[in-house]
């Protein structure tokens, strides 16, 4: 299952909503650090990490490791991230 969902808005074109999947994107953290783990350490330990990492806090890292990730990302980068968020200020001061 994704971590990450789009979702064109039709009534503005080129706006796209983004929904993280907070637990598909904590299952996908717990896997790239533990994963390596699971060939040199013995199975009691990597059980114990699983479940340091199985809390709210881990879930919302994970989220915010994948938003994050968005913004390294090309097209949508800091850059264009910022003209969208500039554009729909814009926007919204005009139609006040």
């Amino acid at each position: 299952m994704p971590s990450i969902f789009t979702e064109p808005i039709t009534a503005v074109p080129g706006l796209v909503a983004l929904e993280i999947d907070p637990e598909a994107a904590a299952g996908k953290y717990r896997d790239r650090i533990v994963g390596p783990m699971r060939a040199v350490l013995p199975e009691a330990v990597v059980k114990s990490i699983e479940e340091q990492l199985s809390g709210a806090c881990t879930t919302e890292i994970a989220a915010f490791d994948e938003f994050t990730a968005l913004l390294a990302e090309e097209p949508v980068g800091v850059e264009r991230l910022l003209e969208l968020v500039a554009g729909e200020v814009r926007e919204a001061q005009h139609a006040e």
